[in-house]
């Protein structure tokens, strides 16, 4: 036979109101580091776009003046 302690219901309303207080702080967090990830993928993928976007300038001027040659 397992014998369950008997706990007061003042004392379960402060162990749930202390796990749902844990809980939002994991969720702030993971949304948090989803919201950094996601900065972090549109600097890259602004990195990316800008030498492709020179490099199609370059190639332009070079095109140009080999016609004029």
């Amino acid at each position: 036979m397992v014998l369950i302690p008997l706990i007061s219901t003042e004392e379960s309303l402060a162990k749930l109101e202390k796990e749902e207080l844990d809980f939002d702080n994991f969720v702030r967090w993971e949304l948090g580091a989803c919201w950094i990830q996601h900065l972090q993928d549109q600097k890259n993928a602004d990195k990316d776009k800008k030498p492709s976007n020179e490099k199609a300038k370059n190639e332009l001027k070079a095109q140009s003046l080999m016609q004029m040659v």
